[in-house]
């Protein structure tokens, strides 16, 4: 039974390590991964993150966007959590034996951790950790978060969105009352933690240590982690979902008007824009007509959607009609600002 500790806190370097470990390790191996990363907010595998992260705060403040490879919900990821992965294969895997022996780790290190029937690990009465499951090519993996002093102001400033949205599919995240394991267990730390599950898993064993640069000359490592930090993935696999959308723009003389649409998003682009329903917006319809066209085929971000908005302006000033580009120039302005 294998140990292995991961050096880097770069969530997608992370995810990459634990793919390759998964499937590419000996028939019947089995293996205890443990990691860490910096500030990140990491979704699963069939979530929509514009219904699950406030994903302009992220991207302003810099914090790393990720979907995992398995289901369940969001998690924040900083250098306060643990995160522990068990693989093996799929033959006698017990996601109940793995989530127990984490618990039964943090008590030795004075923590009074129970499980849930969730499978969620509780001290005091709320959540110190989430987990998450997949099987594949006869193998099973096991993975998740232990809290131990993560900043929960973040967690609750990023797991969370305002956005409504007129329909969606995907996993919707549970909330649930969380808290830091080192909050009654101060002797807890994440060496501490880290120490005791490898000793439960496997008394004695050598906990091998993986660095970036180490992990970056593995070509099937450095191949899947392009992908993970890659657009496609991360919002280009999310659900199909609808939002309207409320453009207030500039109109002849100064008049402000709104543009209304429904944007049915696919794949993280705009599939199809329309006007919405009657008695949404007031902008003329044909300027309403031109805007949804815009934005058919762009990438739902606000800097494609106001390129999409301003080439079409440029295009009705190419044609001699100025009022219609005018209002498409004020709609290129309001969907870069626009909250999505």
């Amino acid at each position: 039974m294998r140990v292995v500790r991961s050096l880097s806190l770069d969530i997608h370097l992370n995810l990459a390590i634990e793919n390759n470990l998964f499937l590419d390790s000996p028939e019947g191996e089995r293996c205890l991964f443990l990691w860490r990363n910096s500030r990140s907010v990491v979704i699963g595998r069939y979530q929509n993150p514009w219904l699950e992260c406030a994903l302009g705060a992220l991207r302003d403040d810099g914090v790393v966007l990720a979907r995992r490879q398995s289901g369940g919900g969001a998690v924040w990821h900083d250098e306060g959590n643990l995160c522990f992965t068990f693989m093996g294969p799929r033959a006698g895997f017990s996601r109940d034996d793995n989530i127990a022996l984490v618990a039964a780790a943090l008590r030795d290190l004075g923590a009074d951790a129970s499980v849930n029937d969730r499978r969620d690990i509780m001290v005091g009465g709320r959540k110190v950790s989430g987990s998450a499951y997949r099987e594949a090519a006869g193998r099973a993996f096991h993975h998740g978060t232990l809290l131990v002093e993560a900043d929960l102001h973040a967690l609750s400033r990023y797991l969370k969105s305002s956005v409504p949205l007129l329909s969606s599919r995907g996993v919707k995240s549970v909330r649930s009352p969380v808290a830091n394991i080192r909050d009654t267990a101060p002797d807890a730390d994440a060496a501490a933690i880290r120490a005791a599950i490898a000793r439960r898993w496997a008394p004695g064993a050598a906990v091998e240590s993986v660095g970036e640069e180490e992990a970056m000359e593995n070509a099937g490592i450095a191949a899947f982690r392009a992908r993970s930090a890659s657009r496609d993935w991360v919002l280009g696999s999310s659900p199909p979902f609808v939002r309207l959308l409320e453009f207030e723009i500039e109109a002849d003389a100064g008049k402000r008007e709104t543009i209304a649409l429904e944007a049915h998003v696919e794949g993280g682009r705009i599939a199809q824009a329309k006007p919405a329903r009657d008695g949404v917006g007031s902008a003329p319809g044909r300027v309403t007509a031109e805007a949804a066209e815009a934005l058919r085929g762009a990438d739902y971000e606000n800097t494609a959607m106001a390129a999409a908005a301003g080439g079409r302006a440029k295009q009705a000033l190419e044609r001699g009609d100025e009022p219609l580009a005018r209002a498409l120039e004020s709609l290129a302005r309001a969907a870069a600002s626009i909250d999505l």
